[in-house]
C-alpha cells in the first residue's frame, strides 16, 4: 500500500520476542537507507583498497625558491634542502613545479626506501631530451658491481641494490623495454616492488617488470631528487612526487588521497 514500515520496537539481532533464536554465524549486517538494486549492492560491498602510507610527498607549491626548502607533505618530516638553483614554473593542473637545471639537487637527510620489500615511487616529469641518461630520483653508494647499495629511478632504467654484495635480481638477463617518453610533455613515471618483482610503469602502462631475488633494498644514502651522486643532472620541470610504503597498482594509486 505504499506506507512507512512502523516503529515497532527497538531492534534485535539474532531472534525476535525472546523466541526464534538464530543458531550458527552472522556476519557483514548492513542496513542502508534506500533500496538497492542486486549490482549496486555488489559494488557497495566489494573491498575498498585501502590507503597506503605516504613515506615522503613534494607538490612543489609554496616559496620554496626563497626559503630554500622543499617541504615534504607526507607528514613524515622529510624536508628536501635545495642545493643550486630550483626555480618555480607551471606544474600540473595549474599548480607549481620545480625548474632543474642540472646542478640542482634536493637532499634529503636519510633514504626513505633503506630496508624495504614493498614500495611505490610516483612522479611527475617534463623534459626536451628524454634521451638524456638523467636520474631522477636517487639514495645510493656504488663502488663498481656488486658493491654498491641502495637505488636510483631516471629516464633511462632504475638500478637496485641490496647491502652485503648480494644480488638483488633475480638470476637471468633483464631485458628493458623503452618507455616511450615523449619530449617537451609532462610524463608520469611509476615504480614499484612487491618483494617479488619490479614493476615500471609509464603513462599509465606497464612497460618493465623484473624478478628479484626478494632482498630488502640497501641502506644507500640519503635521497636526493634531481640527480645522482653529484652527477646526471636532471634538465626540466618535475611535480607531484610521492613515495609510498606498499607497492600500488595503477588504480590504487588514483584512489590515494594527495
Amino acid at each position: 500500500a505504499g506506507l512507512p514500515i512502523g516503529e515497532g520496537e527497538a531492534m534485535v539481532i539474532g531472534g525476535w520476542n525472546g523466541g526464534f533464536g538464530f543458531i550458527g554465524e552472522m556476519d557483514e549486517v548492513w542496513i542502508l537507507d534506500q533500496a538497492l538494486t542486486p549490482e549496486a549492492l555488489e559494488a557497495l560491498s566489494a573491498p575498498s583498497i585501502p590507503q597506503a602510507e605516504l613515506l615522503a610527498y613534494y607538490d612543489f607549491e609554496g616559496n620554496f625558491n626563497e626559503i630554500g626548502i622543499i617541504s615534504d607533505k607526507s607528514g613524515e618530516g622529510l624536508d628536501l634542502i635545495i642545493t643550486g638553483a630550483l626555480e618555480p614554473a607551471e606544474g600540473l593542473d595549474g599548480g607549481i613545479s620545480g625548474h632543474f637545471n642540472g646542478q640542482t639537487f634536493l637532499n634529503a637527510v636519510l633514504n626513505p626506501l633503506a630496508g624495504r620489500t614493498d614500495m611505490t615511487i610516483s612522479l611527475w616529469f617534463k623534459t626536451d631530451n628524454p634521451e638524456n641518461n638523467f636520474k631522477l630520483a636517487s639514495a645510493a653508494w656504488w663502488n663498481g658491481g656488486l658493491n654498491a647499495s641502495g637505488w636510483n629511478i631516471g629516464t633511462h632504467y632504475p638500478e637496485i641494490w641490496a647491502d652485503h654484495q648480494q644480488e638483488f635480481w633475480a638470476p637471468g638477463e633483464r631485458e628493458n623495454h623503452d618507455n616511450g617518453f615523449v619530449p617537451g610533455e609532462w610524463n608520469h613515471l611509476m615504480l614499484t616492488y612487491d618483494g617479488e618483482f619490479i614493476r615500471e610503469y609509464t603513462g599509465g602502462r606497464l612497460i618493465n617488470e623484473w624478478a628479484t631475488a626478494g632482498l630488502p633494498i640497501g641502506e644507500g644514502e640519503a635521497m636526493v631528487i634531481g640527480g645522482w651522486n653529484g652527477g646526471f643532472g636532471f634538465i626540466g620541470e618535475m611535480d607531484e612526487v610521492r613515495i609510498y610504503d606498499r607497492a600500488l597498482t595503477l588504480e590504487a594509486l588514483a584512489q590515494q588521497a594527495p
